[in-house]
């Protein structure tokens, strides 16, 4: 389950299905860990892997999902994060997906600067929305 990609930072390349679901819906997990040439972790990137049942063409259906992009302070600006993303996209071709989708906090101008730099834009049609632990509690009937 390791890939090793050889350039000044190592990614390493963790991947495993759940057994949560038996189907073959079950989702694909990835974790990419960039370390540096003393073997110092410097940055890490978490994907899974998701059908959508809406965009059911075979181009659109497979998505992935950049759910955590960490590069460490100290990290940042050298490429760490750019070489996360772009393997990342590499993981996300490979497994047929026709896009990937992440979140960003509107305050985060840095980020978004980034991600726009690598051809990402923002879904203008779309929102995020969050059910807090208590809210969650309450709508599942066991608060």
């Amino acid at each position: 389950f390791f890939f090793k990609q050889k350039t000044a930072y190592e990614i390493v390349d963790c991947d495993w299905s759940s057994d949560v679901c038996s189907s073959d819906l079950s989702p694909s997990l990835c974790l990419l860990v960039a370390s540096s040439p003393d073997d110092e972790v410097v940055g890490f990137a978490a994907l899974h892997l998701q059908y959508s049942l809406v965009e059911p063409s075979p181009e659109t259906r497979r998505q992935c999902v950049l759910k955590e992009l960490y590069v460490r302070n100290s990290s940042r600006g050298l490429g760490v994060g750019e070489l996360l993303v772009r393997r990342a996209a590499r993981f996300a071709v490979d497994n047929g997906c026709g896009r990937m989708d992440w979140n960003v906090k509107a305050s985060n101008l840095r980020g978004i600067e980034f991600y726009e730099s690598l051809g990402g834009f923002q879904v203008e049609d779309r929102l995020s929305y969050r059910l807090s632990s208590s809210s969650l509690e309450a709508l599942a009937g066991v608060a």
